[in-house]
């Protein structure tokens, strides 16, 4: 049985066996400029994703945007498709 310890480098915890855990360099955030959510909004409508990813959708979201990662990708369609959920329909 694997325990977990304490990386040499203090950089967070790993189990034996396993490589440190990998830390991004650059701390501020990655916030979306209105220009990629276009994008990504284009990416849904141009491959029929009008209310889920699907398998692979990310993926091909992040390629089609070429700028941002498939879990990047993947948040901001979870909370895109949170929101757009969770407001209320014309008519309603």
């Amino acid at each position: 049985q694997t325990s977990p310890q304490q990386d040499p480098n203090g950089k967070g915890v790993q189990s034996k066996g396993t490589k440190p855990l990998s830390r991004r360099k650059n701390k501020k955030p990655m916030f979306w400029t209105p220009e990629d959510h276009e994008k990504f909004l284009q990416g849904l409508d141009k491959f029929g994703m009008k209310d889920h990813l699907g398998p692979g959708g990310a993926e091909l979201l992040s390629l089609f945007m070429g700028n941002r990662s498939v879990l990047q990708v993947k948040s901001h369609a979870q909370k895109y498709f949170h929101d757009t959920a969770s407001r209320p329909t014309a008519g309603q």
